[in-house]
C-alpha cells in the first residue's frame, strides 16, 4: 500500500493530516457562528461575575456547541449552533402568615400589636380634664 493512502478513509483517500478544530468551528458560517461565540464567552463571564459578586458562593454556567451533519450527494451540509446556560440571580425570602380567609398578611393575625394607633374615633362620652 503507498504511504500516502489511508485504508480507513478508503482506497482513494490520501493523507492529509488532521485539520484543527479550531479552523473548522470559525469557518462555519462564514465566521458567524465563531464570533456569536466570542461574544457568548464574554456574556458569561459578565453574568457569571455579577452573581459572584452579588453573594453567590458558587456560580456555574454552560455552553454547549453543536454541530449537525448530513451528507447528501457527495455534499455536506453542516450546521453549527450554541446555547447558554446561566443561573438565574438568587431571589429573597418572604415570611408571611395565613388569614382566616386564607389570604397572605406580613402581620401575624394571632399577635397583637404592640404600637398601635390609640386615638380615639368616637369622642362622645370624653371631656376634656
Amino acid at each position: 500500500m503507498p504511504p500516502d493512502t489511508d485504508p480507513g478513509l478508503g482506497p482513494s483517500a490520501t493523507r492529509e493530516g488532521t485539520a484543527p478544530f479550531s479552523v473548522f468551528l470559525a469557518g462555519l458560517e462564514e465566521g458567524v457562528l465563531h464570533g456569536d461565540l466570542s461574544k457568548a464567552l464574554v456574556k458569561i463571564n459578565e453574568d457569571v461575575s455579577d452573581l459572584a459578586l452579588n453573594g453567590a458562593k458558587k456560580v456555574k454556567a454552560t455552553l454547549t456547541i453543536t454541530v449537525d451533519f448530513l451528507l447528501e450527494g457527495g455534499v455536506w451540509e453542516i450546521k453549527g449552533d450554541y446555547k447558554v446556560k446561566i443561573p438565574s440571580p438568587p431571589r429573597g425570602r418572604t415570611m408571611m402568615w395565613s388569614t382566616a380567609g386564607h389570604n397572605f398578611t406580613h402581620k401575624n393575625p394571632r399577635q397583637t400589636e404592640l404600637f398601635r394607633d390609640v386615638s380615639f374615633a368616637n369622642t362622645d362620652g370624653m371631656r376634656a380634664v
